[in-house]
């Protein structure tokens, strides 16, 4: 939906034998590395790289949106050469988080979901649905049903 948003993104990078970085591009005398890590929208990229090697830094991007649309987060880099010990790039990513900065109530998760029917599957905390037999419960666990919390202790 419309509102001000924040994503932020933990990253690492390692990188040996490098020379230069310059946001989104990370050079070494034999290999480009791209960043491919940030936020699309509206058909522009914002891809960067944190600004120090070997330093978890969080990426901040801050964006609008004037009109409910699909966004991309994109996450990984592409580089210009495979093999090699100098081409051996690493990125880190963790703790990935999309928030609402504005307090309207229509980029609420409650307003987006007052109305919302729900259909009794049960996801895991990834999102992805959890199959289930007859034959099978539940493992132990935190799962989603129904867009609230279910918690499963011991055997069922």
């Amino acid at each position: 939906p419309s509102g001000d948003y924040r994503l932020l993104i933990n990253m690492r990078y390692d990188c040996p034998n490098q020379m230069e970085n310059m946001g989104n591009v990370i050079m070494t005398p034999s290999n480009t590395n791209t960043s491919l890590t940030g936020i699309r929208l509206d058909g522009k990229t914002d891809f960067r790289y944190p600004s120090v090697a070997g330093e978890w830094q969080t990426m901040v991007y801050d964006f609008v949106i004037e009109e409910p649309k699909d966004i991309d987060v994109s996450l990984g880099f592409e580089t210009s050469a495979s093999v090699g010990a100098a081409n051996n790039t690493y990125l880190y990513i963790d703790h990935v988080r999309l928030l609402c900065t504005d307090d309207s109530p229509a980029s609420s998760i409650d307003a987006r979901n007052a109305n919302k029917v729900y259909d009794n599957k049960v996801y895991d905390l990834s999102g992805r649905l959890v199959n289930l037999h007859r034959s099978n419960a539940l493992a132990p666990g935190i799962y989603i049903q129904n867009g609230k919390k279910l918690v499963i202790n011991g055997k069922q």
